[in-house]
């Protein structure tokens, strides 16, 4: 995975992104923006959090309410779907289906209203994940280089979203990849942008 330090230069460095506001919204000024783009000065928890925020409003639109760092939602819990593993290294999740259980989300996806788990039904995408362990999603979180990502690559009738798990790549040439940890193959990110949801990391 990509370090946080990569991951804040790849939003300071995204087309349309100001890094006045950037600075504003982090805490910092102008100059430390610079110095953590030349890799010369490190950022902090709050700064890289508070960065996300503002990359998360500027991808919605923009800025509609004043950027508060102090206000934390109320934790919700969230549903764990069954799943199993299918044809081709594909899982499909049943989110039709009543929940196993309901639990609190790992810190990088709480607050965010669409969030869900599953049990990893093989071990088809070890290391990242084994055979039991949940695999939590959000289909609306932003999605940065070095985040592992579900491809969602078939919605059935019955509410099962078939996919598999893949890491979302930035290749030198500026290009956007996904390593497919089934086959182990880099391919082209392509159309299927708008069906990747992000993972969160299992060392959270």
């Amino acid at each position: 995975m990509a370090d946080r330090a990569e991951r804040a230069r790849w939003m300071l460095n995204f087309p349309g992104v100001l890094k006045k506001e950037a600075a504003a919204a982090m805490g910092v000024d102008a100059s430390a923006v610079s110095r953590l783009l030349r890799s010369e000065r490190r950022i902090s928890d709050e700064e890289f959090d508070r960065l996300q925020e503002y990359f998360r409003n500027f991808r919605g639109g923009g800025f509609e309410e004043p950027f508060a760092p102090d206000v934390t939602p109320a934790p919700t819990l969230s549903p764990i779907y069954p799943a199993r593993a299918v044809d081709g290294g594909d899982w499909a999740v049943g989110l039709a289906a009543s929940p196993e259980q309901q639990m609190l989300a790992p810190t990088p996806f709480r607050g965010i209203v669409e969030v869900f788990g599953f049990r990893a039904p093989d071990a088809g995408a070890w290391p990242r994940f084994k055979l039991g362990e949940i695999v939590w999603v959000s289909p609306t979180a932003i999605i940065l280089p070095g985040d592992d990502v579900f491809e969602t690559a078939i919605e059935t009738n019955a509410g099962a979203a078939r996919g598999r798990l893949a890491e979302f790549r930035r290749l030198k040439d500026g290009s956007e990849a996904l390593f497919d940890f089934a086959s182990g193959q880099v391919r082209s990110v392509g159309d299927v942008r708008n069906r990747l949801q992000k993972i969160a990391p299992r060392d959270f």
